[in-house]
């Protein structure tokens, strides 16, 4: 069974640090690596602004809890850019319902990516 998270990991201080087109592209790239490793995590959509990452991550427990195994995954990230870049506490919402899941897809697609549906990252 899949556990769903919505996570947003803000930059340090909430600055416009990722303004900067090649360190927004960098970010986008080692999100997208970092969620291509092996399971437990996996990113559906994400969206990145001048203050923030926003995603949506699918955990799929194994022996741990969920939280424990997106913890590991979110400090991981944050760790290569480092405390310079982000607030190293994410915030996190578990979703309760396919409801839930739907409105934050289409706040992703919708707000954050300007309506262009680009389906799984």
């Amino acid at each position: 069974m899949s556990i769903w998270f919505f996570v947003t990991i803000d930059t340090i201080n909430k600055a416009p640090l990722l303004d900067a087109v090649p360190l927004r592209t960098r970010v986008e790239q080692q999100w997208s690596a970092a969620m291509r490793g092996p399971e437990p995590l996996f990113s559906a959509e994400f969206a990145v602004n001048s203050r923030a990452l926003h995603a949506l991550v699918q955990v799929r427990p194994r022996e741990e809890p969920p939280e424990v195994l997106l913890a590991e995954g979110l400090s991981a990230f944050i760790a290569v850019e480092g405390p310079t870049l982000w607030n190293p506490k994410p915030r996190v919402r578990r979703l309760r319902n396919a409801q839930e899941l739907r409105d934050i897809r289409d706040f992703i697609v919708q707000k954050m990516l300007g309506g262009e549906e680009f389906g799984i990252r």
